[in-house]
């Protein structure tokens, strides 16, 4: 079987979609894969040289009166390339990533007979840039509608996004495919602090509602109270990457340190060198609340034991796993205090390591993916 995998995301710095080419090569799936190349981490894509792939720009508009004029006639050449690379390489179906690639594709059952798999990495609807935005948030609910209503298989990464989906479209086929890491990435879990300094990270593209200023803050009580021990270490790059650098400026504080990006499939390897995870998910909106990050799985498949916020998924899991603490609250002091508890005891030290493996391993992404494989001879 061909698979076109559509993204409108950059390739290279898109996980899901590198662990979805990945694992379909490794089903004997010929994989064509059509998305941006932005060139941002410069990075090598973790497969082999056997995939197709069909690059186009990504086009930043600088000005409204440009958007307005060129957006429509943007939208209909990415149509036209989607529509000439679909009857090019003939793909059994489509793997369309989020709502935004899916609208597009699903226009082409008007030319051909494919089947569609709707991969929704986050309830679009309902994120933190449609907030005040109520007549294109209906707009999109009404296309969103439409794509479900026309996709063969419909993804999501969560339990609680599936229930949402459910309630909201009633799609003939979802499932949770969990955004595990690979088998390959899997390290030995750490069952002690190496050294007398105590190495705490977090990591992800700097958005609001992601914890970076709480932990930042929570840093300045560490100082405050003399807690030198604590190093404080984010990686990765975003939006309010000045903001967060101006903070620590302001604060002098010595003992955090801004890291640059790695590579996709260095990720796990790089966390492992830490000795806490950090993952803190704000409920700004119901996408946030519903969602499971990736962090959460890096940090597991580093052995980590992990500091969450009390979202429905992270509550799930550490009933399940008791991988670390969940956070009373999204404070710097509740996030202090449980670096602490932590630390201190060697005893939950070990089995929080352990239990984060145990996780990771459970819910690789090899194993999540298998769930799918089952549907596609279905259809």
């Amino acid at each position: 079987m061909k698979v076109l995998i559509f993204v409108l995301n950059d390739v290279n710095n898109d996980p899901r979609v590198n662990k979805q080419i990945y694992s379909y090569k490794n089903h004997n799936f010929q994989v064509i894969c059509l998305g941006i190349k932005t060139g941002l981490l410069k990075t090598d894509i973790q497969i082999k040289s056997s995939i197709k792939y069909y690059f186009f720009k990504h086009i930043i508009y600088k000005s409204f009166i440009l958007k307005f004029f060129l957006y429509p006639i943007r939208n209909l050449m990415l149509f036209i390339r989607l529509y000439k690379t679909t009857k090019m390489e003939k793909p059994t179906f489509i793997h369309s990533n989020d709502l935004n690639a899916a609208i597009y594709t699903v226009f082409l059952k008007l030319f051909f007979k494919i089947k569609i798999i709707y991969d929704s990495h986050e309830i679009f609807i309902e994120n933190n840039n449609l907030i005040g935005k109520p007549l294109k948030k209906f707009f999109l609910r009404i296309l969103e509608s439409f794509v479900i209503r026309y996709s063969s298989i419909m993804l999501c990464v969560s339990e609680s996004a599936k229930l949402f989906f459910i309630r909201n479209y009633k799609p003939k086929k979802i499932i949770v495919l969990k955004n595990g890491v690979l088998n390959d990435d899997l390290k030995t879990p750490k069952h002690q602090i190496n050294s007398e300094n105590i190495n705490v990270l977090i990591q992800g593209k700097y958005y609001t509602g992601r914890g970076y200023d709480i932990f930042i803050k929570a840093a300045i009580l560490a100082k405050n109270s003399q807690l030198n021990q604590i190093r404080w270490y984010l990686r990765g790059f975003g939006p309010l990457e000045n903001e967060l650098l101006l903070l620590k400026k302001n604060n002098n504080l010595e003992n955090v340190y801004f890291l640059p990006p790695v590579k996709i499939n260095e990720i796990v390897s790089n966390a492992s060198k830490f000795d806490i995870g950090v993952v803190i998910t704000e409920p700004i909106c119901i996408n946030f609340n519903l969602s499971l990050s990736n962090k959460i799985f890096e940090y597991a498949a580093a052995g980590l034991p992990i500091i969450a916020s009390a979202n429905p998924e992270h509550l799930i899991l550490y009933d399940i796993y008791d991988f670390g603490i969940i956070l009373k609250d999204n404070s710097p002091s509740s996030l202090l205090d449980s670096v602490l508890k932590i630390s201190e005891n060697k005893e939950k030290l070990k089995k929080y390591s352990e239990n984060s493996y145990k996780m990771a391993s459970n819910l690789s992404w090899d194993n999540e993916f298998l769930k799918l494989m089952e549907l596609l001879y279905e259809i």
